[in-house]
């Protein structure tokens, strides 16, 4: 699973343990950051990892990596056949929902999902 925790909902530490409980449904999970947090009060502020520890602490694998471009370049060669990636933001994500397949399709055979395809 990919977050961008982008709404307000997500921004505030209002929900950081139910967040953390559902993404550890995931077998894993990246996280891109918490979209414009300097715009939240302080005090009212999700932590800059979105929810990532608390996914960790649940035992699941959570990364957080920077932008969309980074977690295209990071997660694209790791993908294995079959595998599903959710991406979740209520915004356009720095277009990841393109970069993704772009990234997948010029890694070619190179790439696990395309290996297995042609096999």
């Amino acid at each position: 699973m990919v977050l961008e925790p982008r709404s307000n909902t997500l921004r505030r530490n209002v929900f950081q343990h139910e967040l953390a409980n559902s993404l550890a449904l995931a077998d894993e999970v990246v996280i891109a950051g918490v979209f414009k947090s300097d715009s939240i009060p302080q005090a009212e502020r999700a932590g800059p990892d979105g929810g990532g520890r608390g996914v960790a602490q649940r035992g699941k694998r959570a990364r957080i990596i920077s932008g969309a471009d980074g977690i295209v370049q990071v997660i694209a060669p790791e993908l294995c056949s079959g595998d599903v990636v959710a991406i979740l933001s209520n915004g356009g994500f720095d277009g990841i929902y393109e970069k993704l397949p772009a990234r997948l399709k010029s890694l070619g055979s190179k790439n696990p999902l395309e290996a297995s395809a042609k096999a």
